[in-house]
């Protein structure tokens, strides 16, 4: 059987590929479609603090982008026996919905004799151009509405521009009225609630704000009118001491007239006189009020036309 060979040649072939000198620049195209713009950051803020952890959901501006965490609760509801007390802390846990503002405290409405807004009204509101990347944080500025310490809430005014300046802000509501300020001067009525509520939220802001992106060391405590009498105030407190970096009042001051009630005793016992309450003994008279509407409360405040008295925290 004859055997055949099978030549098989190989045939290599020599592209030469023209390189264009290396100070000349080639025009490329490529096709395809414009890639999508990277998603934003999630208004997700992470908290651990003392053993208790939360996340904190907000949402974000448009068009400037800056975050916002509305109605944040930074204490227990004031009602029932705890009406007319002291703030008791809360600590943020588990998931916390920051998308929606809390009702303002119990207020005059626009209508006669109306009320508006809600006893469960302790919240506050926190506004940030970033969130936490590593740096000291931005300062913060806590905003006190004014309203004679009978009106006003956290969500009044807007904080576009300072959200330009690279500002945190934290607006906050405070009881007003009766509900804040009634005073005995006697460990039954201590007074000042609403008082106590501004200092609350300073050492909340000063315990949480390093987690929205601020700094903690440096808080100034601004406001209009009441609020400015407050911000002064509390810089002169014993309790708060530490907390602020700086004052801002507009309109307002420590002495300011609105501030101080010169007879607070009177003042409540005419409160209750006025709603069928016994004047005394204080314990009492602040248990007959506690029992009252709000509505009804709020009324009697506007019918007595006086002004609040500030003592020392």
């Amino acid at each position: 059987m004859a055997s055949l060979r099978l030549a098989v040649s190989v045939l290599f072939i020599i592209i030469l590929i023209p390189v264009a000198p290396a100070n000349k620049r080639q025009k490329r195209i490529v096709g395809g479609r414009p890639a999508a713009p990277p998603p934003e950051d999630d208004p997700v803020v992470f908290v651990y603090l003392n053993d208790h952890d939360a996340k904190v959901y907000g949402s974000r501006d448009r068009p400037d982008g800056y975050y916002k965490f509305h109605g944040i609760r930074y204490a227990e509801p004031p009602v029932g026996r705890f009406r007319f007390q002291r703030p008791r802390k809360l600590r943020l846990m588990g998931d916390v919905n920051a998308t929606s503002a809390g009702p303002p405290c119990p207020q005059p409405g626009r209508e006669k004799n109306s009320v508006i807004g809600s006893e469960d009204c302790l919240f506050l509101n926190v506004f940030t151009p970033a969130l936490p990347d590593g740096n000291e944080g931005l300062p913060v500025v806590m905003w006190i509405h004014g309203g004679w310490f009978r009106r006003g809430s956290a969500s009044q005014y807007g904080v576009r521009h300072l959200m330009k300046k690279n500002l945190i802000v934290v607006t906050i509501q405070y009881r007003l009225g009766s509900l804040g300020f009634l005073s005995a001067g006697v460990k039954e009525l201590s007074g000042n609630a609403g008082m106590f509520d501004m200092a609350l939220c300073l050492e909340w802001i000063k315990n949480y704000i390093s987690f929205f992106g601020g700094n903690p060391n440096k808080i100034t405590v601004f406001g209009q009118g009441s609020g400015a009498s407050s911000a002064l105030l509390l810089s002169l407190s014993e309790i708060t001491q530490g907390f602020l970096r700086g004052v801002l009042a507009m309109s307002g001051s420590a002495l300011s007239a609105f501030a101080i009630d010169h007879n607070p005793l009177a003042t409540g016992r005419q409160l209750a006189k006025q709603n069928g309450c016994p004047e005394s003994p204080v314990l009492e008279m602040v248990k007959c009020l506690q029992e009252m509407s709000v509505s009804k409360l709020i009324r009697a405040d506007s019918d007595l036309q006086f002004g609040f008295t500030i003592l020392p925290l």
